[in-house]
């Protein structure tokens, strides 16, 4: 009985030697697995970052044209408003009153 003690004994600590050992490679293998994964991470933040600061100049630009658009309206809508004002003053006129009711009432109209 003693030597299948000894045998159960050897076997668990064989056993234990060997989960160590599979444990030791797991950590290898998560250790270069994250080694892995912060390389591609350092590659595609570059590349992100690039982008993005493109994105930005393009965005830049675009809030520039935008701009630009809206003070090109703001000039045309003075200048409406400046017709519509010139056309009141034309309406209200009173020579263009007096043509207006001469024009309706002529003889023979």
């Amino acid at each position: 009985m003693g030597k299948i003690a000894l045998a159960v004994f050897l076997a668990a600590l064989g056993t234990g030697l060997v989960d160590l050992l599979l444990l030791v490679r797991s950590a290898l293998s998560v250790y270069r697995t994250l080694n892995a994964a912060y390389d591609d991470y350092r590659a595609w933040s570059a590349s992100f970052t690039e982008k993005g600061s493109r994105m930005y100049e393009g965005l830049r630009r675009l809030e520039g044209r935008a701009g630009s658009i809206l003070e090109t309206m703001d000039r045309v809508r003075e200048s409406v408003e400046d017709i519509q004002d010139t056309l009141e003053e034309m309406r209200s006129s009173p020579l263009l009153r007096a043509a207006r009711f001469l024009g309706r009432h002529r003889p023979g109209a």
